[in-house]
């Protein structure tokens, strides 16, 4: 990865439920080492470690979640540790907001 680029995924992804779509993910992450990745519609009422490290794979190994109702909504921001610090999140009612740094410039967004 080019020192101070952070390749970021902002993906509305219908649900996570099935072992076929987390894979998918995991191999989109893969291919395009991703920095930050972030996923609408979850569809995902409990998030477990396990289910965070099989979405994010080996690389997106930090996360917080905003879980679904029942199954509607639900959001979740993976990065990559060794890539990027999240400084600051907040959860809302419907969105995660987040202040990351780029470890590499130290470059905030």
């Amino acid at each position: 990865m080019i020192e101070n680029l952070c390749p970021i995924l902002s993906w509305n992804i219908r649900g996570l439920n099935l072992p076929a779509r987390r894979a998918t993910v995991a191999e989109v992450d893969v291919s395009h080492r991703l920095g930050i990745l972030c996923l609408q519609e979850t569809k995902i009422s409990t998030w477990t470690a396990h289910l965070a490290r099989e979405v994010g794979g080996a690389r997106l190994r930090d996360c917080v979640v905003l879980p679904a109702f029942d199954t509607r909504g639900g959001v979740a921001i993976l990065w990559d540790p060794d890539v990027v610090e999240i400084t600051s999140h907040a959860i809302g009612q419907f969105a995660i907001t987040a202040q990351a740094r780029l470890k590499a410039s130290g470059k905030t967004f």
